[in-house]
């Protein structure tokens, strides 16, 4: 019996999702670049199938990156008996297109879906989608070993609690399975997981990281939190023995040479006799490694962290949610804020970094508390943050109120993201109150975060941040290109000191005499615009991305193709051209909305500027140039082309213009090199080369491919 778990891939346009490890499964914003949580239900899992001899494959496609034929290919080349996908409610769309191509091209594998959903647990979710086989609910460990254990034996799957199955065409829902005890999992399987990718480090711990629980669970009951409310079958929380906590623990530090460690438990400080008791081995062991973990800052005292302080504590994650008392109330959170606030305090005070998170949208929230819980961000001064849209998934009781009160906006799976999009209302605010809640709310921290740099005196410490932040090799290139850029401006302050102060002042004054008197007059302009831009056409072949005429994600909106196929006529464009050289203009922008290249006599035209004495700058896609224009643009010295590419490499050009392929790409690199050549065989310097790149959060990875 072969089994292969997965995290299937997760890429929308581009934007990359978390799904299992996470609790809030989303697809990310670039602040959370390099986030990547570990997914524990699966390598536990794994781990307890490996445990009981049966052979089993670890695949993580979120991890590591690999997009749908490679993931297929991996399953191709396995050919497991049984494949576990996890899956989640935003991307339950995608999830189930992937199932169904591992069924069709191969009918006799049996597909099992678990994870943070709760419509795979209605029967007519089977009754549906056929080529599901089965659903295991709520955390599957020890559901999946009984699960492959009756299939291997030809047993009866009703001996297996917490499974959704077929029997003869019906659906048959098995009784739920007891939580078990958590101390019978074996450590998790990390050998088959790219383990240095999985990214989480409050406070900016060291890396490689490593992610590891120390209970399941928690006791409270927030109206908002999925995975008590779906994987736990509610509030419960369970412990792991402390002393086998920290055997694991040591031997990913010693053995494995994980250089901190991150404690992902729901609330990891509940109990504080059993956190003293592993605070108490680390120092015995002298592990004197950093460590972080999530919990809840009331339930914090001095004593408390001072001892883990001294046992290698370096960060703490808090949740808050609201800075409105009767908000954390509404949400039945069961915080005490005051109590929070002189926690997070005195954590920051002896030293240990704080993450704080927040959301916007629970029951109650205005356009006050939004602004109460920003300002307390602000002045607790934590060292970094998260905000993000109160998402009720299905399953949560708070879904269920809004539900019942027509607060939902959408039932649409993939709108429950909670950072592009709010599900929700509020009695005062709308989801677009709510989305820009969340920009102004970052926007705010990082003009803060700024703020706190700049009033840091040390440059030292500037550095430090910044190679902790961003590695050895970003750093370098930031501090070259600060100190040529300040050389180029201390070159052109040397140039201007050799013109006399009198001279100089006189020779701007007569350079831009008649801008001045329109100056003056206030009512008209005495010149022509030096620079003009004419936008020679719609028409364009490709579809960028971002583009505000032809992206695909405008839809409807995206312009007419009556609009697309308005062009300027030649004649109209060269009397122009004469009429602009006549009134003292002296560069011609070609640009706009469409692709210069599609205008019919785009050659003439640019033959004219230079005819006329003119600058000419085209701004160009560059999909359409080939050997001939390339040598025709070298004999007419066009001064300025800018080549719009968006991206470093051929996959990221994809991303940002769906249209085209990655021969497109590398069709570009080899005229832009050919044009280079050219140049340099004629001895000529024109035209000037520009790679023009809008960065968005589809290439911000790519940016230094694109330099």
């Amino acid at each position: 019996m072969r089994v292969l778990l997965a995290n299937p891939p997760w890429i929308v346009n581009g934007i990359k999702g978390v799904r299992a490890g996470s609790r809030w499964p989303h697809l990310k914003i670039p602040e959370e670049e390099y986030y990547m949580p570990f997914p524990f239900f699966l390598a536990y899992s794994a781990s307890l199938l490996k445990k009981n001899k049966i052979d089993v494959l670890l695949v993580d496609a979120v991890a590591e990156g690999i997009k749908d034929t490679k993931f297929l290919d991996k399953i191709k080349n396995y050919k497991p008996n049984i494949v576990l996908l996890e899956i989640s409610t935003p991307s339950l769309e995608i999830d189930l297109g992937r199932a169904r191509k591992i069924k069709e091209f191969n009918k006799s594998i049996k597909i099992a879906l678990a994870g943070l959903d709760m419509s795979i647990r209605n029967p007519k979710f089977l009754e549906k989608n056929k080529f599901i086989d089965f659903v295991l609910v709520a955390e599957y460990e020890f559901t999946l070993l009984g699960l492959v254990n009756c299939l291997k034996n030809k047993d009866k799957l009703s001996k297996v609690p917490g499974l959704i199955y077929r029997d003869k065409g019906r659906i048959i829902i098995n009784k739920n399975r007891p939580l078990g005890d958590i101390n019978k999992l074996p450590w998790p399987l990390r050998e088959q997981l790219p383990m240095h990718k999985y990214h989480d480090c409050p406070g900016g711990i060291p890396q490689p990281s490593i992610q590891v629980l120390a209970s399941r669970g928690c006791p409270y009951h927030c109206i908002f939190c999925a995975w008590p409310q779906i994987m736990y079958h509610g509030s419960n929380y369970r412990v792991r023995d402390p002393i086998d906590v920290v055997d694991e623990m040591e031997f990913l530090v010693r053995k494995k040479g994980f250089k901190s460690v991150y404690f992902d438990d729901d609330t990891f400080n509940i109990g504080k006799e059993r956190i003293l008791k592993i605070c108490d081995k680390i120092k015995k062991r002298k592990l004197k490694v950093p460590w972080a973990i999530m919990a809840r800052a009331d339930l914090m005292d001095k004593e408390l962290l001072d001892e883990m302080k001294s046992a290698g504590l370096y960060a703490v994650k808090y949740g808050i949610e609201s800075a409105v008392q009767k908000l954390v109330d509404n949400a039945n959170k069961d915080l005490n804020l005051k109590k929070a606030e002189e926690m997070i305090e005195y954590t920051n005070k002896i030293g240990i970094k704080t993450h704080l998170t927040f959301m916007f949208g629970l029951p109650g929230e205005t356009h006050e508390t939004i602004q109460k819980t920003i300002d307390f961000a602000l002045r607790m001064n934590p060292e970094s943050v998260q905000f993000s849209i109160t998402t009720p998934f299905p399953g949560t009781s708070y879904y269920k109120d809004l539900n019942k009160r027509g607060m939902l906006l959408s039932k649409k799976w993939s709108d429950y993201d909670g950072n592009f999009r709010s599900v929700i209302k509020t009695r005062e605010l709308s989801a677009k109150d709510l989305e820009n809640a969340v920009r102004i709310a970052y926007n705010t921290w990082a003009e803060h975060r700024q703020k706190r740099i700049k009033d840091k005196k040390s440059s030292l410490i500037v550095l430090k941040k910044c190679l902790d932040e961003h590695g050895l090799e970003y750093t370098t290139k930031k501090i070259v290109f600060k100190i040529f850029k300040k050389k180029d401006i201390n070159k052109k302050k040397q140039e201007q000191k050799r013109i006399p102060k009198k001279n100089l002042i006189l020779k701007n004054f007569y350079d831009n005499r008649l801008d001045l008197i329109g100056v003056v007059d206030g009512k008209h302009a005495f010149t022509f615009p030096n620079l003009v831009q004419i936008d020679l056409t719609n028409n364009c072949n490709n579809s960028c991305i971002g583009c505000w005429c032809n992206s695909p994600l405008l839809k409807e909106k995206k312009i007419s193709r009556k609009e697309k196929e308005e062009t300027l006529p030649y004649t109209r464009v060269i009397s122009l051209i004469n009429e602009l050289k006549k009134h003292g203009t002296n560069e011609i922008y070609l640009g706009g909305g469409g692709e210069p290249f599609m205008h019919p006599n785009i050659m003439k035209i640019v033959e004219h500027i230079k005819k006329e004495g003119l600058v000419c700058h085209i701004n160009t896609n560059f999909t359409l140039i080939n050997e001939e224009i390339v040598k025709k643009l070298v004999e007419l010295k066009i001064d300025h082309i800018a080549v719009s590419l968006w991206a470093g490499d051929a996959d990221t050009y994809v991303k940002t213009h769906p249209n085209q392929t990655k021969k497109t790409f590398y069709q570009i690199e080899k005229i832009l090199k050919l044009i280079k050549e050219i140049k340099h065989e004629q001895g000529k310097e024109k035209p000037l080369i520009k790679i023009y790149n809008v960065i968005s959060n589809l290439n911000y990875k790519n940016i230094e491919k694109m330099a």
